[in-house]
């Protein structure tokens, strides 16, 4: 998956329009950042990736790149 993928994804999970995020925005910034985006975000990286994120590791994230980090090399570029 591309980094504009993944975006793109987490724009879905946010409920935000597309185009809306490029990586560095700060989490706590974005109004849709909330439990259930949370919680969604962790069940994509199972769905999608059959990886295990913890809810430590996701509130450990402070940036959208944060994220994207958490699932590591399945990010490309």
């Amino acid at each position: 998956m591309t980094k504009q993928e993944f975006l793109r994804q987490l724009e879905d999970i946010m409920e935000l329009d597309a185009n809306t995020l490029q990586g560095g925005e700060t989490l706590k910034d974005l109004d849709s950042w909330d439990s259930l985006a949370s919680l969604s975000f962790i069940a994509f990286a199972d769905e999608r990736f059959n990886l295990s994120v913890s809810g430590n590791q996701v509130a450990s994230a402070k940036t959208v790149d944060d994220l994207a980090a958490l699932l590591g090399d399945r990010i490309a570029g």
